[in-house]
């Protein structure tokens, strides 16, 4: 992956998926494909987030979308159904 990732234009979920109590902010692309948030994901998993995390994922499979949240406006970074095998493989 390179070092920039590519704003898209996936639309969110209203509701996030719950896995063991957390809530995993997701999207869904054109194609309704569905993308999982980076760092919700990492966090479940026990994965420490640096900016080396997703190092290893070809870059058609993150994707960067900006979030209102609650310190306003911000990239986040969003990764798809094969990143997320790979995280869990890891």
């Amino acid at each position: 992956m390179s070092n920039s990732i590519e704003p898209s234009n996936l639309r969110t979920l209203a509701n996030p998926f719950q896995f063991t109590n957390q809530d995993v902010r997701t999207a869904v692309d054109h194609n309704d494909e569905l993308w999982f948030c980076a760092k919700d994901v990492c966090g479940i998993l026990d994965i420490t987030w640096s900016g080396n995390t997703l190092l290893n994922m070809p870059n058609r499979w993150v994707t960067m979308l900006k979030l209102n949240i609650v310190k306003g406006v911000q990239d986040v970074i969003f990764i798809n159904e094969p990143s997320l095998y790979v995280k869990i493989i890891d």
